[in-house]
């Protein structure tokens, strides 16, 4: 009823498809938008260990320790971030290759404000993981702090 008076209104040249095809196209490009750019809160390791999608971005909302082996974040798709927020990440002690934060295969990936806590590494970018940024992190008692394997530009 809205749209017949509303194209009543703008003239008889106008059908109600010619006004709902910009609506449309406007509510798709928001709607994947929106997806594109979710925000995933991490708040155990065991839950979280994620493959990310491209654009996502993992918010850790408190310190988290690992009970088991493995890594804690995964990522393994293009532009996306971890936002540790300060709080800390701790691992298991062990040195069997597990990560705080291991990216895998993705480009533009950034890791900011985390404390790295008994980890054989706080954050690794492994193969072809290019133009990986790392922020204002902390590592304490790892085996080695940021490792870069098979990538460029980390």
């Amino acid at each position: 009823m809205k749209i017949t008076n509303m194209v009543s209104r703008l003239g008889s040249n106008l059908s109600p498809f010619s006004v709902l095809t910009p609506v449309l196209f406007l509510s798709f490009f928001v709607s994947t938008s929106a997806f594109a750019n979710s925000v995933t809160y991490v708040d155990n390791c065991d839950a979280t260990v994620l493959s990310s999608y491209a654009g996502q971005t993992f918010v850790v909302t408190n310190d988290i320790v690992k009970e088991n082996s493995g890594s804690c974040i995964v990522i393994n798709h293009d532009n996306v971030s971890v936002d540790c927020q300060d709080y800390r990440l701790t691992g298991i002690g062990d040195t069997s290759g597990f990560t705080g934060v291991f990216v895998s295969g993705s480009e533009n990936v950034s890791v900011q404000n985390c404390e790295f806590y008994s980890w054989t590494a706080g954050i690794r970018f492994y193969f072809d993981s290019d133009y990986g940024v790392a922020v204002n992190n902390k590592f304490r008692f790892n085996d080695s702090g940021i490792i870069v394997f098979y990538s460029d530009h980390a």
